[in-house]
């Protein structure tokens, strides 16, 4: 998994977060998220409890959550819980918060920002414009794919099936 850490603010709180550009999926802290829709003062119990609860419960959402390495506050990196978008959406139900409908849009424009970015200067989604690059990159003749030669270009991180790299 190719990752770029990121930190993005939700009404002035750090949400710790991670884009995975092979599954073009931003993946966030569950406890940034809980800390924020609880106002805990100790928002990993709480999502201990709450994770324990759901279990119990058979809740899918908890099971398909994901473990990566995030900075934490002494700027070590520590396993932590992430939950895409459509994961988050789900595990927010199960807290009750007035903050939850202003969390909500604010995933939603994290989650279409990346596409309107940029689909604003290649005119494509960003799973249009891989699909495009590595089409190109395949090609006999990049050139008439594109407007340049994409052998010579250097894409960091992106990987196209059946190959291993640029």
């Amino acid at each position: 998994m190719t990752q770029k850490s990121a930190l993005q603010i939700f009404e002035q709180k750090k949400v710790r977060s991670v884009w995975d550009s092979e599954q073009e999926k931003w993946y966030i802290s569950i406890v940034d998220a809980v800390e924020i829709l609880t106002e805990s003062a100790d928002p990993r119990n709480y999502w201990k409890v709450l994770k324990h609860r759901l279990r119990a419960e058979g809740n899918e959402s908890v099971t398909n959550c994901n473990q990566l390495k995030l900075a934490g506050a002494d700027g070590k990196k520590y396993l932590t819980d992430v939950a895409d978008v459509e994961q988050l959406f789900r595990l927010i139900q199960s807290i009750p918060s007035p903050k939850a409908e202003p969390f909500k849009q604010w995933l939603a424009q994290i989650a279409t920002l990346t596409d309107i970015i940029t689909q604003a200067w290649s005119g494509k989604t960003t799973k249009e414009y891989k699909r495009f690059i590595c089409s190109a990159y395949k090609t006999k003749n990049p050139a008439s794919s594109s407007t340049f030669n994409i052998r010579e270009r250097k894409f960091p991180g992106l990987r196209c099936k059946g190959s291993k790299n640029f």
